[in-house]
């Protein structure tokens, strides 16, 4: 008994360290524990033995009774006694201590020592108990992030895995996130290593999994939208409201923005964004890795939030396509035929963004392309000036406005006199005529003698015939080499070309020295 009451003041010892390490109450961890002794005790002794559990934290006292203990025959040898079961077994001679009337095969009540648990009932108890206690912190963990769900929180990167990255929260370091690598903005990562911390966004909890408690994303709006708040004052303000984000994380983004009812008639939302210099959405962009990020205003005209939406892009008209059967209303969208290109974007981006954030679908077409169609439009429906128009009409390029203009580094004019230049070209040939020149070089009349023979030496030497090498490497050999390697390189673009064929009706609209990488983008 002596033991006992040691081993208990043990157990409720490690309960209130454990309570105060975990945060979990006493009276759950008793609880756990009472699960333990018992699903422990059904799997090795007796699974429908009858226990009954006494727990008094205050007073340290903590018992086990089995009140379906049967009655046997006392063991008279060293091996019976060996083989007796004291945990769910009791011998007619201490049987009938407890009860009289006592006879063999009958059921009886007896408190369950500890010591008769033996070290792998103890290891099995122990590993219930710590799986019990993981139960209850996934599920808690479960229970307090489903409520932060849509938060941004930071998170340090623990490891690399091949469907995705695991992460440590950093403001509790007991939580995992998972991050799948479908949920992954991979410009941001792809730079990042091991131990850095990133922008989370928490989607939700993972119910039964044992490497993290919850799922996280980098690509989440919410993460751009906590920039513009920590970037930009009029946001966080409220005097600019944010109407709608499309995004391709990584790539590129589209905000359509509008005044509230707080601003003043002076604001102007996208400028505000934007900031003097680009500076403010530079900040944006470069903490996203250099994602691109248009800014245009929102309109609730559905084509004119097409127009900006499209931006930069010029558009001459915008046709609602009625016959087309779809459950997004679709619009034919006609450019100048240089435009084509930058309204559509590199890899289709440009239309796709600005299609999500109009919520209809968009047919990019050239000016040429509706004459083809006889599609009629009005050019005056666009964005496109009559100053613009009227340089269309004399055939003149529409430009780019957006472009960035090219500077040259360090550019400067260089203004040369040439009747001082000729004049003090002529003071020179006169004062060479007149001067022996090798005195105003060497300032004496006569040379070295060690100058002189190094001289002489020197002239030998260029004059010297050069000698002819009967075995030159760099004659017929070389150009027997390089005429093989011509005619292989004219095998190979011949087969290479071979199906190439030009189509000149493409080509006919389109010029390529006006495009470059900026269009695209």
């Amino acid at each position: 008994m002596e033991k006992d009451n040691k081993k208990i003041k043990e157990i409720f010892k490690t309960i209130y360290n454990l309570s105060e390490l975990k945060k979990i109450p006493q009276d759950v961890l008793l609880n756990f524990l009472k699960n333990s002794i018992e699903q422990a005790f059904f799997e090795i002794y007796d699974s429908e033995a009858k226990l009954e559990f006494a727990f008094d934290a205050n007073e340290k006292k903590f018992s086990i009774t089995n009140h379906s203990k049967q009655v046997i025959e006392d063991p008279t040898t060293p091996y019976e006694t060996e083989q007796l079961k004291r945990c769910i077994e009791i011998p007619l001679k201490q049987a009938l201590e407890i009860n009289p009337k006592a006879e063999i095969g009958d059921e009886i009540s007896e408190e369950v020592s500890f010591d008769l648990f033996t070290k792998r009932d103890y290891e099995k108890i122990n590993s219930i108990f710590k799986t019990l206690i993981i139960e209850y912190e996934k599920e808690k963990i479960a229970f307090d992030y489903e409520r932060k769900v849509g938060q941004i929180v930071k998170a340090t990167i623990t490891s690399f895995q091949k469907n995705g990255i695991l992460l440590q929260l950093c403001e509790n370091e007991n939580v995992s996130a998972y991050m799948p690598n479908n949920l992954t903005n991979k410009k941001l990562i792809d730079e990042s290593k091991a131990a850095e911390i990133i922008d989370v966004c928490i989607i939700g909890t993972i119910s039964g999994g044992k490497n993290a408690h919850i799922l996280v994303t980098n690509a989440n709006d919410k993460i751009l939208i906590n920039l513009l708040n920590k970037e930009i004052p009029e946001i966080a303000n409220g005097i600019i409201e944010v109407v709608n984000i499309s995004r391709i994380a990584g790539s590129r983004t589209k905000i359509a923005v509008r005044k509230t009812s707080k601003a003043s008639s002076s604001i102007e939302e996208v400028g505000s964004i934007i900031g003097r210099n680009g500076q403010r959405i530079e900040n944006i962009s470069n903490q996203l890795n250099g994602e691109k990020i248009d800014v245009f205003q929102f309109s609730e005209d559905k084509k004119t939030l097409i127009i900006n939406a499209l931006s930069p892009a010029k558009i001459f008209d915008i046709i609602q396509d009625r016959k087309v059967k779809s459950k997004l209303p679709t619009y034919t969208v006609i450019t100048p035929n240089e435009h084509n290109l930058i309204a559509i974007g590199k890899k289709g981006q440009n239309v796709i963004l600005a299609g999500d954030i109009a919520n209809c679908r968009l047919d990019i077409i050239s000016e040429e392309e509706a004459a083809q169609r006889q599609i009629i439009f009005n050019p005056k429906n666009g964005n496109i000036t009559d100053e613009e128009l009227e340089e269309i009409k004399q055939g003149k390029r529409l430009h780019n406005q957006n472009r960035r203009p090219f500077k040259k580094q360090n550019e400067r004019t260089l203004s040369i006199d040439l009747d001082d230049f000729a004049n003090e070209i002529a003071e020179l040939r006169s004062e060479i005529q007149s001067t022996n020149f090798e005195n105003r070089i060497l300032g004496s009349d006569e040379f070295n003698a060690d100058f002189q023979a190094a001289l002489n030496k020197v002239h030998t030497e260029l004059n010297a015939p050069i000698k002819q090498h009967d075995d030159d490497i760099y004659s017929g050999d070389k150009k027997t080499k390089k005429t093989e390697e011509k005619d292989d390189y004219d095998k190979i673009a011949k087969n290479e070309m071979k199906d190439f064929k030009q189509d000149d009706d493409l080509l006919s609209g389109i010029n390529i020295g006006d495009i470059n990488d900026e269009d695209w983008e």
